[in-house]
C-alpha cells in the first residue's frame, strides 16, 4: 500500500495512525506533538529554502510585523 499527501500535517497524523515512516520539514515535527511520533534527524542534512512574499506596495499593520518576527525567529531557532 503507498499512501502519498503533500502536507505535513497529514503526513505526521498518518504516521502516528501506524501507516509508516515518512521524511517531513523539521519545522512541523517540532511544533505538532502526535502521540506515538518521534522525530530522527535525518544525516545528510537536506537543504530546505523558505522564502517569505508579501506584496511591495501593500501597507503593513502590526500582524504583518508580528508575523515577520515570529517567522523570522523561527528560522533562527533550526
Amino acid at each position: 500500500m503507498a499512501l502519498e499527501t503533500p502536507f505535513a500535517a497529514t503526513i505526521c497524523r498518518m504516521v502516528s495512525e501506524g501507516l509508516g515512516v515518512s521524511l517531513v520539514n523539521p519545522i512541523v515535527s517540532r511544533t505538532m506533538k502526535f502521540p506515538g511520533v518521534v522525530a530522527i534527524p535525518f544525516k545528510p542534512e537536506i537543504p530546505f529554502r523558505s522564502y517569505m512574499l508579501r506584496a511591495q506596495l501593500a501597507p503593513r499593520d502590526t500582524h504583518v510585523n508580528d508575523f515577520v518576527s515570529c517567522m523570522r525567529a523561527a528560522f533562527k531557532s533550526m
